[in-house]
């Protein structure tokens, strides 16, 4: 149930206020090469998410999402749309458009987020690169466990592909991506729509794919490596493997996408993706741009070493951290046009 905006608006106007005030005062940690002002609100938010019910962490990521954000974008329309039983899509037009669309899989670890969460930059994408941008709303664990997400994603994705045939728009200009379990789910998408694992069509291979420092092999050896000073810390990344993950085996592909054959990889579409220096999944978001350009995809790489994972929710209050998104949304709207 969506909070009404007369409740909902006054209260998220307090959170920035607050967050703004709270990065204001704070010191930046030691020198860490981090940007100081996401240094900053790393240390605002260093609550040790893995020791707390999985109720609570999603309460925090909602004031994450408004404390350190940047405003509203109003140029934009936007829709709720119903899918089935379990799927939500939220659609966002923007009032002047490139002609492309990108369906956007919001982070969170496959435990957290929604389409509130992640609402403030899903407007900045739309109304910065011209794309209609489709928002999914997918099932979280550990109430629901894999594969309920993958599934809900292939059903919003089949959706909204068959309207936008419909409406006569070219298959290439729509493409896929997210953040962190947002592009996970792209990926294995991707790499369901070449050789499907779970039995269950997907419609079309996407136009193009946006991978923002996407979780792609849990078996990683080098997984990890921040146990602090960053939002996703050695032991957020327990807590969601805990509870999104559990007993599953960790070397599937529906867990760990970036490990399909080479056969697949080289069918996946055009590719952008974007890493931070920060982020204990960059050992393996850099192991697999190796495997995406030897299998011959068409590859943009984006890497801010001075940024943590997350960072965009720190737009509004980070200059790096915004150009850095500035950048990913460019690009991603350049892919849409060309298709």
């Amino acid at each position: 149930m969506r909070i009404p905006s007369s409740i909902a608006h006054p209260a998220e106007t307090l959170l920035r206020r607050g967050g703004h005030l709270v990065h204001g005062v704070l010191r930046a940690p030691a020198e860490t090469g981090m940007d100081p002002d996401c240094a900053r609100v790393c240390r605002a938010a260093a609550v040790p998410l893995e020791r707390l019910p999985v109720g609570v962490v999603r309460a925090l990521a909602h004031v994450q999402a408004h404390a350190w954000n940047r405003p509203r974008e109003q140029a934009v329309s936007v829709s709720d749309e119903r899918v089935g039983r379990h799927v939500t899509v939220r659609t966002y037009v923007p009032h002047v458009e490139n002609g492309g669309g990108l369906v956007y899989l919001h982070g969170g670890g496959g435990v957290l987020g929604d389409l509130e969460t992640h609402d403030r930059f899903v407007r900045w994408i739309a109304v910065r690169s011209g794309m209609v941008v489709h928002a999914v709303d997918y099932r979280l664990a550990p109430e629901h466990p894999p594969p309920a997400a993958v599934l809900d994603v292939i059903a919003a994705w089949n959706h909204v592909h068959a309207g936008w045939v419909a409406q006569g728009r070219a298959p290439a200009g729509l493409g896929l991506g997210g953040d962190s379990a947002g592009a996970m789910f792209s990926a294995v998408l991707a790499n369901e729509a070449v050789e499907s694992t779970l039995g269950v069509p997907v419609a079309a291979r996407p136009g193009f794919l946006v991978l923002l420092y996407p979780g792609l092999d849990a078996t990683h050896p080098d997984r990890g490596g921040h146990p602090d000073g960053v939002l996703l810390t050695d032991g957020v990344v327990d807590f969601f493997t805990a509870n999104y993950v559990a007993d599953l085996d960790p070397t599937s592909t529906i867990i760990s996408p970036g490990l399909v054959g080479d056969d697949v990889l080289e069918q996946w579409p055009p590719t952008i993706l974007a890493t931070v220096g920060f982020d204990p999944l960059l050992a393996e978001n850099e192991t697999f741009r190796a495997r995406l350009e030897a299998a011959g995809v068409d590859v943009t790489v984006l890497h801010e070493p001075t940024l943590p994972h997350d960072f965009i929710q720190m737009t509004g209050v980070s200059r790096v951290a915004e150009d850095f998104a500035a950048r990913l949304i460019d690009c991603a709207g350049d892919l849409a046009r060309r298709g």
